[in-house]
């Protein structure tokens, strides 16, 4: 009873929290306490897509793991996806990976999951979200474990229901605020260094040393990351932020 009772808090609390980087903090301290401290939450990309299409995407995934997605292709074999986009209950990633999802992982969806457990997310839950007008979003929570017992699942399906809706209401609600914490990732910001440089995606590709489609999912990440509608307007938004040089 002490737990439910603690669950309700966490739940109050989401609803009063003011910023991104808050409901962020909470979905990692809680997920992290479970054993599961990767987190990624927003909108279902779409179909074939290399990364999150819509600004509506958090993670805080290991810095490799956007570069082996993109590079790997795995955006268009995802299984978690898959299952997410048929399941109207949260999976485990054990579950998936035993057929229990309506389908058997093939060879390249097995790979994917071996790629992820090389990073230390060997156990996860995949929670399904719902909204009008056919809207789906998805959460995940994965890391070493242990394996997610019902009630853990019970927990991780409310936290986020209730961060998405929180984190959604921010985004869509409010403009940026000066206290949001926006961090880009060294690689990010390699990557706006040279597209100052006015250099195609092609080009900033082979001077990184990552492959186009690896580009382009950055470019997607830092326009999420800065509420950017443009690749300009996230330059200018970094470089006043001071996040990289004019």
């Amino acid at each position: 009873m002490e737990r439910d009772c603690d669950a309700i808090g966490i739940v109050l609390a989401l609803a009063g929290m003011t910023t991104p980087s808050q409901v962020l903090g909470v979905l990692a301290r809680r997920a992290g306490a479970l054993g599961l401290p990767t987190y990624a939450i927003g909108t279902m990309p779409a179909p074939g897509a290399a990364g999150p299409g819509d600004r509506f995407f958090y993670h805080n995934w290991p810095e490799s793991w956007p570069e082996t997605y993109a590079q790997r292709g795995f955006a268009a074999i995802d299984p978690t996806l898959r299952a997410a986009a048929r399941s109207l209950v949260p999976l485990t990633c054990s579950a998936i990976k035993a057929g229990r999802a309506g389908f058997v992982p093939d060879a390249a969806q097995c790979a994917m999951f071996a790629a992820a457990e090389a990073l230390g997310m060997c156990d996860g839950v995949i929670v399904p979200l719902f909204g009008p007008h056919g809207y789906q979003a998805m959460a995940c929570f994965v890391g070493p474990g242990p394996e997610p017992t019902p009630r853990v699942m019970a927990e991780l399906h409310l936290l986020a229901i209730h961060g998405h809706a929180r984190l959604m209401a921010l985004q869509h609600g409010t403009t940026m605020r000066s206290d949001t914490v926006i961090a880009l990732s060294e690689r990010e910001c390699a990557v706006l260094r040279a597209a100052i440089h006015g250099n195609a995606d092609a080009r900033i590709g082979r001077d990184l040393g990552i492959s186009l489609r690896t580009v382009r999912f950055h470019f997607a990440s830092i326009r999420h990351k800065l509420d950017a509608k443009s690749r300009i307007e996230a330059i200018a938004k970094a470089v006043s932020l001071h996040l990289i040089q004019g």
